[in-house]
């Protein structure tokens, strides 16, 4: 079957949208994209029990976002192909009843907590000679410490905003391309937005 290149499609309904602010529904349908690929080649490089990659894909063709698109010859029964309906997809804003990171940014803070409450004896807060105010997490006698957080308050201008933005992006893509396979599995999660409050001091803690 020839493959053909397919446009980006708009959604608009939130069922839909719920798809794609789900990691793992996401990753799945888009794994789909750009051919026709079978149930068991993706619960291969998902690492995913065929049965319950089954779920989704019924899931998502009821939901018209994946089509079956054909059939691989082979012996006795043949193999059902599946593609996405679209290579790339758009979801605006008012069709999201949550944020593309709300699933994983939850799970981050259960993690971050269960870790911090095993590994660490608490927070030691100190001033600076400048005013500023600097804490730094205390690990218990004999803990390594599997996670880590870190806050800065930092005042910038839009050039130097887009520079820490550039710079973040190029540690964590280094770091993805060093992943190996038998490495533990870390949620990894940087960010900076205007603070919403009109608090003027700047207090940078660990």
């Amino acid at each position: 079957m020839k493959d053909q290149k397919l446009s980006r499609q708009m959604i608009t309904d939130p069922r839909l949208a719920t798809v794609f602010t789900n990691p793992n529904q996401r990753r799945i349908l888009m794994w789909f994209t750009g051919g026709a690929r079978s149930a068991g080649e993706g619960a291969a490089a998902l690492g995913m029990d065929l049965r319950r990659l089954h779920y989704h894909l019924g899931r998502m063709k009821s939901l018209g976002l994946l089509s079956e698109v054909g059939h691989r010859r082979r012996p006795g029964r043949p193999i059902k192909l599946y593609r996405a309906v679209a290579d790339s997809f758009f979801i605006p804003n008012e069709a999201l009843a949550k944020g593309f990171g709300e699933d994983l940014a939850t799970e981050l803070r259960v993690s971050l907590a269960e870790r911090s409450n095993r590994d660490t004896g608490g927070i030691l807060f100190r001033a600076t000679t400048t005013g500023s105010i600097r804490g730094r997490i205390v690990r218990s006698r004999g803990k390594s410490g599997g996670a880590f957080e870190a806050w800065r308050i930092l005042r910038l201008s839009g050039h130097d905003l887009g520079e820490l933005q550039q710079e973040l992006n190029a540690v964590l893509n280094k770091f993805q391309r060093r992943s190996v396979a038998n490495g533990q599995i870390f949620l990894v999660h940087a960010a900076a937005a205007p603070r919403l409050n009109g608090l003027q001091a700047v207090d940078n803690s660990a």
